[in-house]
């Protein structure tokens, strides 16, 4: 190739990176993991892919009737070699199916249970495009203080933010055979639901926000005017039990029923005003 041998591996190991650049950019799921997706490469499967490249190479320069110039020889070879990790053609078996997933697809296209297969398909699809999206929200509200004005948004997109990195985890567990199908099945059903419901959560309380309303239960301004509420109703109950102003109409009796009664309001009210507390304190721990 008319290269040093060091020369002429930092051009492999530069198209390597670039394939497994772009694989990321497919599936975006695996995004800070290229590290974990290069360790996929098979050495011998990239090497029998090498010598396919420059058996190629040497053809063309047969019909042509002369050889390539060294940079041309090299800027064929490096691209052979990034579409040939583009494509998973060097990827370990593990690595086809964790990150490409290729007996999934292939098993989406025919088969008794495609239907079943599909379905699958579908969900993780869909748990891609979520947590692609979702990613870059989780690392806009890090670089703000929207944690503290918007609560409630930054625990839902945390939750689906977290359902991201459990997806490809169980992924690699059940590739591993640290897991049974079944169970694969049932959390990966989970990891979805919990998404869904987290993803309609956002979009709830944005609703609320762009419209100035209040949200609802969780917020804020609405459990304090609740606790408040019920803390001046227990105190309203807990005097008019006291002064007994009716006096011979209100008995005795009634009198004790309404001083534990206006106990239960209070404490009530306590009650929602320290969840408010921990709720508050939690979300500062948005990182």
């Amino acid at each position: 190739m008319g290269r040093e041998k060091g020369d002429g591996n930092d051009l492999v190991q530069g198209a390597i990176s670039e394939g497994i650049e772009a694989i990321l950019q497919r599936h975006p799921r695996f995004r800070g993991m290229q590290q974990a997706v290069t360790q996929h490469v098979d050495p011998q499967r990239l090497k029998n892919g090498l010598r396919g490249i420059e058996q190629y190479i040497i053809q063309l320069e047969s019909k042509r009737g002369k050889e390539f110039s060294d940079q041309e020889r090299a800027q064929m070879l490096y691209n052979g070699v990034v579409n040939y990790v583009a494509s998973g053609g060097a990827f370990d078996d593990d690595g086809k199916e964790i990150i490409l997933r290729k007996s999934l697809e292939e098993r989406a296209k025919k088969g008794p249970r495609s239907w079943e297969a599909q379905r699958e398909l579908k969900g993780e699809q869909y748990l891609e495009k979520v947590t692609v999206a979702f990613r870059e929200l989780y690392d806009r509200f890090k670089q703000g203080d929207y944690v503290q004005h918007m609560p409630e948004v930054a625990k839902a997109v945390t939750t689906v933010y977290n359902m991201g990195f459990l997806g490809p985890a169980l992924d690699l567990m059940k590739q591993y055979g640290l897991i049974d199908r079944k169970r694969y099945a049932l959390i990966k059903k989970n990891i979805i639901k919990r998404t869904e419901r987290a993803v309609e959560e956002t979009t709830q309380k944005m609703e609320e926000y762009s419209s100035g309303e209040q949200p609802n239960y969780g917020s804020a301004g609405h459990g304090r005017a609740v606790a408040a509420g019920l803390g001046l109703a227990g105190l309203g109950v807990m005097l008019f039990s006291g002064t007994r102003a009716t006096g011979g109409v209100i008995g005795g009796s009634f009198s004790e029923l309404l001083l534990p009664f206006s106990g239960v309001l209070l404490l009530v009210a306590s009650w929602l005003l320290l969840g408010k507390v921990r709720r508050s304190m939690s979300a500062g721990s948005f990182k």
